[in-house]
C-alpha cells in the first residue's frame, strides 16, 4: 500500500489506531484482535493508542477505552515499548499527559487484580 511502509510490520489494530479509526478499533476488538501484540517497534495496540499525537485527545480516549473494554483476552497494561515506557508512563508524563486515560488504566488494572485474587480465592462449599 503506498504511502504506509510500516504496513508489513504492524497488525490491522495497530493500522486503525494509526489511521484514527476508532469504529474500526472497537470492531476489531470485539472480533477478538489481539489486543497484547506487538508491532515493528515495541508497542501494544494500547500503547501506540496513547502515543499517537497525530490523534486528539479524546480519539486517544476512545480508543484506549476500547482497547481495555476487551472481553475475550486480558489486556497487558503493564507491557514496555523498546524505551522501557508502559501506556501509564506515557499518559502521566511528557507532553502526552492524559488524565482521562490513566484513570481508565489504573481502574482496568485494579479490576483485573481483583478478579485474580478472587480466583485463587479456595472457597468452601
Amino acid at each position: 500500500m503506498p504511502g504506509y511502509p510500516f504496513l508489513p510490520w504492524t497488525s490491522a489494530l495497530h493500522f486503525a489506531i494509526v489511521c484514527q479509526r476508532t469504529e474500526s478499533v472497537k470492531v476489531l476488538v470485539a472480533s477478538g484482535a489481539d489486543v497484547n501484540r506487538l508491532d515493528r517497534w515495541g508497542n501494544t495496540p494500547l500503547l501506540r493508542a496513547v502515543k499517537n499525537e497525530g490523534a486528539a485527545r479524546r480519539v486517544r480516549a476512545e480508543m484506549a477505552r476500547a482497547i481495555l473494554s476487551a472481553t475475550s483476552q486480558v489486556v497487558d497494561v503493564g507491557a514496555r515499548d523498546r524505551d522501557g515506557e508502559t501506556a501509564m508512563d506515557v499518559v502521566t508524563g511528557g507532553t502526552r499527559k492524559h488524565r482521562e486515560v490513566a484513570k481508565m488504566i489504573r481502574a482496568y488494572a485494579e479490576t483485573i487484580e481483583s478478579l485474580q485474587c478472587l480466583a485463587s480465592l479456595k472457597i468452601d462449599t
